[in-house]
């Protein structure tokens, strides 16, 4: 029995990791949208217990996730300083260096989305607008 179970969540987790934006993830009552990665999976997944609940947004009724919309305003995940924290996350660290990566290209390119490999790594950036200070 246990395996089944096993296997019936893998099988969540990857209709839940086929959704690329925080709308399409929500529409699905099982997934958890993870704002630091920018991608959905399911909501009793590692991936969604181990996200910091004021980063995750779940309809899901076992999800501790403290949003439950896939509208997501600015500052709604804050985080300490990993200084502080003494840890680490490679995943964070890597969307925040296309994030800033992507502040290089053209600005057709970054109202687009389509910047190459910056645009191309980071899911569910929905609302783009590019400033230029001279």
């Amino acid at each position: 029995m246990r395996v089944s179970i096993l296997f019936a969540s893998a099988a969540a987790d990857a209709a839940c990791s086929s959704l690329s934006d925080p709308t399409a993830c929500l529409n699905g009552t099982d997934c958890s949208w993870l704002m630091l990665q920018g991608a959905c999976h399911h909501a009793l997944s590692p991936e969604a217990l181990g996200s910091p609940l004021r980063c995750c947004s779940s309809t899901h009724e076992d999800s501790s996730c403290q949003h439950r919309t896939d509208f997501l305003p600015d500052g709604s995940c804050s985080l300490e300083d990993s200084a502080q924290s003494g840890s680490f996350d490679i995943t964070y660290a890597t969307r925040m260096l296309h994030l800033a990566g992507a502040a290089y290209c053209a600005q057709d390119q970054v109202e687009g989305w389509s910047c190459g490999t910056h645009c191309s790594n980071i899911a569910g950036i929905e609302s783009v607008t590019y400033i230029h200070n001279d």
